[in-house]
């Protein structure tokens, strides 16, 4: 991993405050924006910053890293790129690796650097591509692929979506929790499905750290979640701690009909990797794929 970082002297620090923050980030909890604050460095290129919160010390979180790259990114966009606030940015893809050695200090904030570099694909698409660095050291990169659209537009493409009984809809019961390296019911995004390597997602937004406020689709964190949860319930009892995730998301995920999460191992490569592919499926076509790589 090498960092393409500019110097001091070419930066353009920015910076307005915890509420412009959230504003940028579509997030209303301030406890879960993680970014500090960000600099231009021109000719396409952005220094973000982010703390994360104090923990035991590991293996990095998926959903961590996942929440850095998607708040970096549209930071990015609504600040630097003359994204409006007001159009919906639409995921395509979101890719990203850890370096394998890299173990979360133990019981003290991390700060870190994100290198971003964006460029537009089309007319209302980019294409994003980060490092992440911990003093210094590059320990993660990631790429992403999103467009965004007008409200109008979106509210044709949402139709009778576009509005839902937020909280109102059954939840079905979880699978244990230990089995998805959970400590709590509450933090469990599987139901059983009546067989091996398949399940439906749950979507409790009771769940703040995964539901920050009312919207009319499942979030795209919670898909990475289901599919962290998937991966560990197939390889436990040993923690799957993803290296390597890919992601393809198609359509959005509803709240008003079942999807299915169905995942399963790959036939070993040979290179000390175990990898697992899985599929979100509603209305009986894959919504979303996801395929994690973690050491064995």
């Amino acid at each position: 991993m090498s960092s393409s970082l500019l110097a001091d002297d070419d930066q353009v620090d920015r910076y307005e405050g915890i509420d412009a923050l959230k504003k940028y980030v579509h997030l209303h909890r301030e406890e879960a924006v993680l970014l500090t604050g960000w600099s231009s460095r021109g000719s396409d290129r952005y220094t973000v910053t982010a703390r994360w919160p104090a923990a035991a010390g590991g293996p990095c979180e998926p959903l961590l890293v996942t929440q850095t790259i998607r708040q970096s990114c549209l930071v990015v966009a609504h600040a630097e790129r003359s994204v409006p606030l007001a159009h919906q940015t639409l995921m395509e893809r979101l890719d990203f690796s850890l370096a394998r050695d890299y173990r979360v200090p133990r019981d003290e904030p991390v700060d870190l650097t994100v290198d971003v570099f964006c460029r537009s694909t089309g007319h209302r698409s980019m294409r994003v591509e980060l490092t992440l660095l911990h003093a210094g050291r590059p320990v993660g990169e990631s790429v992403v692929d999103f467009s965004w659209i007008a409200p109008a537009v979106y509210r044709r493409l949402r139709g009778e979506h576009l509005h839902v009984a937020w909280g109102e809809g059954p939840v079905p019961e979880p699978v244990a929790a230990h089995t998805v390296g959970r400590d709590h019911a509450s933090d469990v995004v599987l139901a059983p499905a009546g067989r091996t390597g398949r399940w439906q997602l749950r979507t409790d937004v009771g769940n703040v750290a995964l539901y920050d406020h009312p919207v009319d689709h499942v979030p795209g964190l919670v898909l990475i979640e289901a599919a962290c949860q998937a991966a560990q319930v197939l390889t436990g009892p040993t923690v799957f701690c993803p290296v390597e995730v890919t992601s393809a998301y198609a359509r959005y995920i509803e709240f008003d009909v079942p999807c299915w999460i169905e995942a399963a191992v790959v036939p070993p490569a040979g290179d000390g990797v175990t990898r697992v592919e899985v599929t979100g499926v509603q209305y009986g076509s894959t919504a979303f794929s996801v395929t994690l790589a973690s050491e064995t």
